[in-house]
Parts: C-alpha cells; sequence; structure tokens
C-alpha cells in the first residue's frame, strides 16, 4: 500500500488564518504528525512541503508518482462561530469507507459535519490519474473550542485518522514492503574465476603496441608477451589515460609509453588454465588475459 500526504496551501499561501494561527502551518504540523505514524502500515510519502499542490495543479507542475490512496490535509475556516470536522471526495469516487471512518473517529475530538463531495482542484486532479483521494477540513482554524480541541489532542487525532486508513484498507503492522538492501559490491583479485564471471581489471597498463587505424592498443602485460594475433589487441575505447597511481592524466589520446587502465565490469567468456589467461569482450574487441591482473566483481 502506497500513500502520499498532502499539506494544504505554502510557498507564500499561508491560507486561512485565526486563533492566532496560519493553515499552512498547522497542514504541515499535523502531515508530519500522521506520517510516520502511518509508515508502521504501509509506504507512505509527504508531497514537497516547499511547494504549494494547489498552485503546481494550476501551473501544470503537480508530479506525483503511482499510489494507492491521497490524502490533502486543510483546515477550514468561515465566520468564527461554525465548528466541526468534514471530508471531501470527488464526484468520481465509487466508495466512501475510508473518509467515513476516519469522521467516526474524529467524533471524539469534533462535530462530525460528514463526507461531502466536491471536485476540489487537487483531489480531482488526482482523481484524473485513477488515484483515490480526500480532502480533510481538520476543523475549524477560526473557532476557538474547536483549535483548543486539536491543540490539546493533536496526537490523538493524528490516530484517529491513522486508523481510519488501516481498518478500511485492511492494514496490518510491517505489512509495508521492506525495501532490499543495496548489494555492496566486492572486488576479489584472489577469487577463483569461471565462465560467466564478472571481473574488473585490477592495475595499470602501459602501451607497448599502437593500432590507429583500428583504433586498439596492446599490452605486453596485459596479454604476457607481444601480440601474435587479433586477440592480443584491447579496444581503446574504455581505456583511460592515467599516471603511475592510476588516477586519470594527461590529454586521454593514447601514445606508446602511456599508461592506461581499463575502466568497467567484463564477463568471463572463457578461461584457460594452461596458460592462466582469461577471455573477455572489451568494447568492439575479444581478447585474451592474464587472469592475474583481474578481480572477481560480486554484489552482496
Amino acid at each position: 500500500m502506497k500513500i502520499l500526504l498532502i499539506a494544504g496551501h505554502g510557498a507564500g499561501d499561508p491560507g486561512a488564518s485565526g486563533c492566532g494561527y496560519q493553515e499552512a502551518k498547522l497542514t504541515r504540523d499535523l502531515v508530519n504528525i500522521i506520517a510516520p505514524k502511518l509508515r508502521v502500515y504501509a509506504t507512505v510519502d509527504v508531497y514537497d512541503q516547499t511547494r504549494n499542490a494547489y498552485y503546481d495543479c494550476q501551473n501544470g507542475t503537480f508530479k506525483i508518482g503511482n499510489y494507492d490512496y491521497v490524502l490533502e490535509v486543510h483546515f477550514n475556516a468561515f465566520n468564527g462561530s461554525a465548528y466541526g470536522t468534514e471530508i471531501y471526495v470527488t464526484d468520481r469516487e465509487k466508495g466512501t469507507t475510508v473518509e467515513q471512518a476516519i469522521m467516526r473517529n474524529l467524533r471524539k475530538y469534533f462535530s462530525v459535519r460528514g463526507v461531502k463531495v466536491t471536485n476540489f482542484l487537487v483531489i480531482n486532479t488526482v482523481k484524473d490519474k485513477g488515484i483515490s483521494a480526500a480532502l480533510l477540513e481538520t476543523c475549524f482554524i477560526d473557532n476557538q473550542k474547536d483549535m483548543n480541541k486539536y491543540q490539546q489532542n493533536k496526537n490523538a487525532i493524528a490516530d484517529s485518522i491513522v486508523k481510519g486508513i488501516v481498518d478500511e484498507f485492511g492494514l496490518k503492522k510491517g505489512s509495508k514492503p521492506t525495501p532490499k538492501p543495496t548489494p555492496k559490491r566486492h572486488e576479489d583479485p584472489n577469487g577463483v574465476l569461471y565462465p560467466g564471471d564478472k571481473v574488473c581489471f585490477n592495475t595499470v597498463f602501459t602501451v607497448d603496441y599502437l593500432d590507429v587505424p583500428n583504433n586498439r592498443v596492446c599490452s605486453k602485460k596485459m596479454i604476457g608477451g607481444k601480440p601474435t594475433a587479433s586477440y592480443h589487441w584491447v579496444d581503446a575505447g574504455p581505456c583511460t589515460e592515467v599516471n603511475n597511481k592510476g588516477s586519470k592524466a594527461g590529454d586521454q589520446v593514447l601514445y606508446v609509453g602511456d599508461k592506461f587502465r581499463v575502466d568497467g565490469d567484463y564477463k568471463v567468456l572463457a578461461i584457460d588454465i594452461p596458460t592462466e589467461a582469461t577471455q573477455l569482450k572489451i568494447g568492439k574487441t575479444t581478447v585474451w588475459v592474464k587472469s592475474a591482473y583481474l578481480s572477481k566483481v560480486t554484489y552482496k
């Protein structure tokens, strides 16, 4: 289950104000309380809080990924005497069980004004993407009783919102997919090589021969002697001119006597045990090189 939380207003738009509060600050405060509580059950993202989702929808810059549910959080305002909590969905929403559950849970703190239908810009834009969405008007920012209840109970109010989502979607603790750890690269110069293994070069070579027309170089160290066949020549494309320590240097045009390294990982095509050589395809060339200068590459 993947959920996106959007804090209303911001980016220069304070939203409604009342009782000494600004809506944009309150929406961010509440979203940041809800998010870690909900992450126990699902993958939860928070829309960039330096931006204004409404402005982004107007300007065509509202970009979101694939989500199962989007909740936009707001605080209401009218004339100081209106009070209570309500939640909105678009007229294309097929069911409102989640929203009804949120309202039931918030009844403990506010008068419930119910689930209502209005195609507000952000949730309507989200619905255009085929994603269920709702806009929660938590309570009235310009009603002192509402705001007193909110400030005294905002953690419990966040719990109530989370519970409505969790219960109706049937989420369980730990049910969100555990991200797979990124495998770490290991290079083993003593690894036993087999066809199909990945290898990289572990040393610096010297250009001993050049084949300029075919953009190839040859190193006696790499092949264990003088070139006697086409499979002793290496495509110069993956070769980087370096200094004795292997750091990139020079004008990157290889001449006889220059030092170079071969960048990248290569698949072992074949092994010749008697000559201690390994066959690789490097760029456009298939070449036999001394196995001693290769490290086995694995990811764990």
